[in-house]
């Protein structure tokens, strides 16, 4: 329910690099039937590079 997230993590003249944040929830029970239940975030690289023809994706994840 939370939509995914960006963070800048460098940019020059030819490339520009940033992470997609996915925010995920776990919930179940472990092996003595306590209910766990946990949320967290996890971060993918996506890259861009400027080429001849203009800027390109060099490298792309989604969150699921």
């Amino acid at each position: 329910a939370i939509p995914d997230s960006y963070e800048l993590i460098s940019q020059s003249e030819d490339e520009v690099l940033f992470h997609v944040i996915g925010y995920y929830m776990n919930s179940g029970k472990d092996g003595l039937g306590i209910t766990d239940s946990y949320d967290y975030t996890e971060a993918f690289p996506i890259r861009m590079v400027r080429t001849e023809e203009g800027w390109r994706l060099a490298e792309y994840h989604i969150t699921y």
